[in-house]
Parts: C-alpha cells; sequence; structure tokens
C-alpha cells in the first residue's frame, strides 16, 4: 500500500464519528423521503419512529433505563399500525426525546436536566448545520508525518476545484451556444440526471431538508456543557420578608376560597344530587350545561395558586394551620371536580356522548390526581420540581393508555345502542360521520335496525357516500398508510356500500 493511501485510511479512521453520524443523517433523510412522500401516514410513522430509535439504541450505552424507553417506544410505535391518533403521536415524540437524552446527555444528573437538555438538542438542530458543514469542511483527507505532504482539508479542497468548476461551467455553456452537437449532448445529460432525480421539486426539497434536520438533531449532538441550563436550576423558594405578614395573607386567602368553594359545593349538593327545584330565573340547561369550563378553570387556577403559597420559605408554608385549610380547599377542590362530572352526565343524558366529553373527563381524572399529589406536596413539603415530575409522569401515563384506546367508536356504539333502547332519541348521524372509521360501525348498525325512521336513511346515505370516497381514496393507498383498524373497516364499507357500477 502507497503512502497516500495508508494516510487517506488513517484520515477515515479518525473522522470515524463524523462518517457514522453523516450516515444515519443520509439514511433518515432517505427514509422519511421513502414513507412520507406522496404517502398518507399511517405504520410510516411507527417504522420511521421505530429507525431512528434504533440507530440511537446502537450508538448509545444498553442500560436499563434505555432499555425501558426502548420498549414504551416500540409499543406505541406498534400502535400505528393499528391506529394513528394524537396521544400515539404524542407518546412517539416524548420517548424520543427520553430516548435520545438518555444516549446523548445521560452525564447529568436528574431526569429534567437529561429530557430538556434533549429537548433544546433537537428544537436548536436547525442551527447546527453550521458546525456539522464546518467540521466537515475541517476534516484531513490526508494525514502524514512528512513535512514534504501537506494533509489538505475537505473544505481547502472544495475551495480548490469551485474555480475550476464555475470557469467550466462558463464556457461549456459558451461553447453549446454555437455547437449544436456540443448542446444535443448536454440535453441528454441534463434529461438522464433529471429522470435519475425522479421528483425534485420545491416542496419535495423542504422535506429533505426537514428529515435531514431530523436526523442531525438525534446523531449529530450539541456539546456537552458540564454546567447545567438555568431552566434546570432548583426552584427557588418564596423569600417573604415578614413571615408573620405572609402568614396572615395566606391564611386570609384560604379561608376566603374555601367558604365560596363550599357555597358552591353546596348548591351542587342540593341541586344536581338531590333534584331539588331551581331557583326562579335559573333553568335547568343553564345550572347543568353552562360553566363547566369555568369550573375547570377555577379547579387549575386553585392548584396554581396552592402551589403558590406553599413555595414560601419553611416559616410560612410549614405552618400547621396553614397546611389544614389547603388540605381542606384540595377536598373542596375533589368534590367540585365531582360537581362537574355530575354535569357531564347529565349533558350526555340529555344529548349524546362524545369524544370531547370523554376527554374532558379524562383530564378530570387526571387533575385529581394532581390535587392528591398537590395534598402530599403540602403535608410533606416536598421540592417542587418533584411534583411537577410526578404530574408529568401521571400525563405520561394517560396518554399512553390512551393510545390504545378506541375511544371513537366506544362512543358511538354508546350513542346508537341507546338510540335503539329509545327510539325517539335524538342521534347526530353527522357526528358519527364524522369520527372517521371509528363511526363506521355505528352507522352500520344503524343502517340493519328495523326502524324506518329519518334517522336510518340518513345512515345509509352517509355510508353509501363514504364508500364511494373510500373506494377512490384506496387507489392511492399503499402499505406506508397502513392503519389496521381503519383499513378492515374500509374494506368492509366498500364491499357493503359501494354503488354497482
Amino acid at each position: 500500500m502507497n503512502p497516500i493511501s495508508s494516510t487517506f485510511l488513517f484520515a477515515l479512521r479518525e473522522q470515524r464519528s463524523l462518517l457514522v453520524a453523516t450516515s444515519a443523517i443520509v439514511v433518515i433523510g432517505w427514509l422519511g423521503d421513502f414513507l412520507f412522500w406522496h404517502s398518507q401516514p399511517g405504520v410510516s410513522v411507527g417504522l420511521f419512529v421505530a429507525t431512528l430509535a434504533a440507530g440511537l439504541w446502537m450508538v448509545g450505552k444498553r442500560t436499563l433505563r434505555v432499555s425501558v424507553v426502548m420498549v414504551l417506544l416500540l409499543a406505541a410505535a406498534a400502535q400505528t399500525g393499528v391506529e394513528l391518533c394524537f396521544t400515539n403521536i404524542a407518546c412517539l415524540v416524548t420517548l424520543t426525546v427520553a430516548l435520545s437524552a438518555e444516549v446523548h446527555v445521560a452525564h447529568l444528573s436528574g431526569g429534567w436536566a437529561r429530557w430538556s437538555e434533549s429537548f433544546f438538542a433537537i428544537v436548536s438542530a436547525p442551527l447546527r448545520w453550521i458546525g456539522f458543514m464546518s467540521a466537515w469542511s475541517e476534516a484531513r483527507l490526508l494525514v502524514s508525518s512528512h513535512e514534504n505532504l501537506r494533509a489538505p482539508t475537505i473544505g481547502r479542497f472544495l475551495v480548490a476545484i469551485v474555480p475550476a468548476a464555475v470557469v467550466a461551467l462558463v464556457f461549456a455553456a459558451l461553447l453549446s451556444a454555437g455547437n449544436a452537437v456540443l448542446a444535443e449532448a448536454f440535453a441528454r445529460i441534463g434529461t438522464r440526471l433529471r429522470d435519475w432525480a425522479l421528483d425534485i421539486s420545491f416542496a419535495r426539497t423542504a422535506l429533505w431538508l426537514l428529515w435531514l434536520t431530523v436526523g442531525l438533531a438525534f446523531y449529530w449532538p450539541v456539546s456537552k456543557s458540564d454546567s447545567p441550563r438555568w431552566w434546570t436550576r432548583p426552584i427557588p423558594l418564596w423569600q417573604r420578608s415578614e413571615a408573620l405578614i405572609a402568614q396572615w395573607q395566606s391564611g386570609l386567602i384560604l379561608a376566603a376560597v374555601n367558604v365560596l368553594f363550599f357555597a358552591a359545593n353546596t348548591a351542587d349538593a342540593i341541586y344536581l344530587w338531590a333534584d331539588a327545584r331551581l331557583p326562579a330565573g335559573v333553568t335547568a340547561s343553564r345550572f347543568v350545561h353552562t360553566g363547566v369550563y369555568a369550573l375547570i378553570a377555577a379547579t387549575i387556577l386553585a392548584g396554581g395558586l396552592l402551589t403558590l403559597i406553599f413555595q414560601q420559605q419553611p416559616s410560612v408554608a410549614r405552618s400547621k394551620w396553614l397546611r389544614v385549610l389547603a388540605l381542606a380547599w384540595i377536598a373542596q377542590n375533589i368534590v367540585l371536580i365531582t360537581g362537574v362530572c355530575r354535569r357531564l352526565a347529565l349533558y350526555v343524558e340529555a344529548y349524546q356522548l362524545s369524544e370531547l366529553r370523554v376527554y374532558v373527563g379524562c383530564f378530570l381524572l387526571l387533575v385529581s390526581v394532581g390535587f392528591a399529589l398537590l395534598a402530599r406536596h403540602v403535608w410533606l413539603g416536598v421540592r417542587l420540581e418533584r411534583l411537577i415530575f410526578s404530574n408529568a409522569i401521571a400525563t405520561f401515563a394517560l396518554f399512553f393508555t390512551l393510545q390504545f384506546c378506541d375511544v371513537g367508536t366506544w362512543v358511538a356504539n354508546w350513542n346508537v345502542t341507546r338510540w335503539k333502547a329509545q327510539p325517539g332519541r335524538a342521534l347526530d348521524v353527522e357526528y358519527l360521520s364524522s369520527l372517521g372509521s371509528r363511526g363506521w360501525p355505528a352507522l352500520a348498525e344503524i343502517a340493519r335496525s328495523e326502524q324506518n325512521s329519518p334517522t336510518r336513511e340518513r345512515a345509509v346515505l352517509a355510508l353509501r357516500e363514504l364508500a364511494m370516497w373510500e373506494n377512490t381514496l384506496s387507489t392511492t393507498r399503499d402499505w406506508r398508510a397502513y392503519q389496521m383498524r381503519r383499513d378492515r373497516r374500509a374494506e368492509q364499507l366498500i364491499r357493503t356500500y359501494r354503488p354497482e357500477l
């Protein structure tokens, strides 16, 4: 092997990390183009994220924490082949950020420090293109100990050939303008290059840049920083100058809101649970159907206010009578949330169930868990960072569970079951159609019913229109857009309700 070849191979070994990162970035760019260009999302989303995670798995240390995150991520990725939904996407993004954190910034102590650093690195990825290109420009083509053998970098090499390329293009244009044979040859070369590049457009180029930037975000991490970011530092306590005044202020606030919440909960107990006669001027619709979101906002504001009060110095926050008042207010918030749930139940009884109302119920459950954690925070005096982290884990657990639940189908079937039991009950066929494939089994159930009603006629008409639409879309879908629930229902819909052509 000659000296130049040996030094070139040594240079490649020296730039191994740069070559590995570049290869991974190019693969991610190609995979994003292959999976999503001219294709609807489906199982392709899970395949893309799983491939991204597999790359991180190979370059990082295989610790227990990394293994747990990887298993959860693969489960969420597999769910995209069943049904793609918001909670599924949210879990995939969260777990990918967490996996990147465990691989690239595991040296940082504390989950929040690692995860926030990983999120910051991903968001700032477009700015790292400059550093990435600089690393390539400074990469050496040759490495030698001989003084008479220079070691040019790729950047210097490009600088050397750019003038020659520019001059060659200028004279190629001039010569082809005066030579028809040469112009024809250049035209054939241009046509072949265009055909080889396939569909090169602004939109596709933009998407390529997007996927390449995604690869850069995960495989070309930011340089490690020994000092933690400012947002990872402990949240300071609110140091009050006069502790006695602070205690009285906090106590009077808690006493006042306890009285107000007691009045609201008493009214709920009388008119929501005991079915008492409402006061003059207050209709049942106004009392039951309005104000739900205002009450939810009141509970969220209560949680924030309690957190602020007990972020004061221990001489204030550890007062026993303040903690007792706070726990009483937390209990009243739980009672208020129960009243909101009762309002939702009465609303569903009068009208019908919807996905939004189910998710509002899930949110109320999450708020209740948050208040339970807040009660622990108030009584034991745990750090605020731990309270925030516990609520984040509870939120993730809810999202992770919901992604596997076919909420829309359950809601649609529940409404139809109630309608069949009470034929005179109103049923919103348009809402069932808006649920997409999750509403088709319910519409089919209406169409098969023996009731000759306008509702059944609207359902049959909706199914026929949906069958024609899905039959058209099926010609443009391939395996990349596969979602098991939707595709199976679409096949049944087309087979049963598509008009004969």
